[in-house]
């Protein structure tokens, strides 16, 4: 890395106890719920938090010497490269939750598009089949998803508090033949 720069990393905080979850996710506008469609109940959850520097990005004289001592670290283990622990934040940024019955599942995403440079997209190549319709839900305007040949579909909405501080993108898929889009549509009004 002769250009001295730093690659920061993250990776998802596995959760299986919903007790555990709930306490760490902050927001408690955030549901998460024992079970969804009724009988599917709580398998575990991904959490990606957001990491300190994310959420107060360093100067960029902190980030040279951040550079510098990783540097000065990665010559003297006479390695290529140097690692740090970040510290992290409460904050999440995505949420996947997974909800089991037998072998079917739904899974619940929710991803935070809240604060500085949270934009989120949705890339869809060509020649993926899908349809898609726009469905109301208690007044609440959706995007439903059918993926065609891979049986999945998918209902995803935006949520916005009032005061304008936070902004969610809501996501509940599952498998065509054992839920159906008035099950995700149903599920989705208890997120409402």
């Amino acid at each position: 890395n002769p250009d001295h720069q730093t690659n920061l990393g993250t990776k998802a905080m596995p959760f299986q106890n919903l007790s555990q979850l709930r306490e760490k996710i902050t927001d408690k506008s955030i549901k998460i719920p024992d079970s969804v469609n009724g009988n599917y109940k709580f398998k575990e959850a991904d959490v990606l938090f957001r990491n300190a520097q994310e959420v107060n990005p360093p100067s960029p004289e902190e980030q040279k010497a951040l550079a510098e001592k990783l540097r000065k670290q990665a010559e003297e283990s006479n390695q290529e490269y140097a690692m740090m622990p970040v510290e992290m934040t409460n904050q999440f940024f995505i949420l996947n939750a997974t909800y089991q019955n037998g072998e079917d599942k739904i899974g619940v995403n929710v991803t935070n598009l809240s604060g500085k440079g949270m934009n989120a997209g949705l890339y869809i190549d060509e020649k993926v089949e899908f349809k898609q319709e726009k469905v109301q839900v208690k007044g609440v305007e959706m995007l439903y998803t059918d993926w065609g040949r891979s049986k999945w579909h998918e209902l995803r909405w935006v949520y916005e508090s009032p005061d304008k501080k936070v902004k969610y993108v809501y996501m509940i898929d599952g498998d065509i033949n054992k839920v159906s889009k008035e099950a995700l549509m149903k599920i989705a009004e208890s997120y409402l």
